[in-house]
């Protein structure tokens, strides 16, 4: 709560691309912790301080127009294809839940391959073809061994 208190403040004093040093800030002082660091566990936060309003609003917008495309797929995949369907669905839970757990955690490690993936898969979903009207004959399949009689 306290990161939250004191990251708003100085982000409303530089609103446009952000406090410089604000790791240095006095107030930003009172949030080290025992290892000596000042541990900022909301990505959202994160960018903000880096990058400012303007560098929070691109990223949160890369993620908006994410789901924003994968949304609309889905209701062109609804009326025709279930299983494509189903596949959005999946994918636009991943996304969602990813885009609110990223507001406990910091982008540290793997977290920013993983969002960055499910934004990417989500836009490549929007992106598809649709299949083929016809339907494709699935070849005969042999049995891998034979039980003689």
């Amino acid at each position: 709560r306290r990161l939250l208190d004191i990251s708003t403040e100085l982000i409303l004093q530089h609103p446009i691309f952000g406090p410089p040093n604000y790791l240095q800030a006095p107030s930003m002082q009172q949030l080290i912790q025992g290892q000596g660091i000042i541990d900022i566990v909301n990505t959202y936060l994160a960018v903000a301080l880096n990058s400012g309003l303007i560098g929070l609003f691109l990223f949160v917008s890369f993620f908006g127009s994410a789901i924003f495309l994968l949304g609309r797929r889905m209701v062109l995949a609804a009326s025709h294809d279930i299983d494509l369907y189903e596949l959005g669905r999946g994918l636009l839970a991943a996304l969602i839940c990813t885009v609110v757990t990223i507001f406990t955690v910091s982008s540290i490690s793997v977290i920013p391959w993983i969002y960055y993936l499910l934004a990417g898969l989500a836009v490549g979903y929007a992106r598809m073809e649709n299949a083929p009207s016809e339907e494709v004959p699935i070849p005969a399949r042999r049995p891998i061994f034979v039980v003689p009689h």
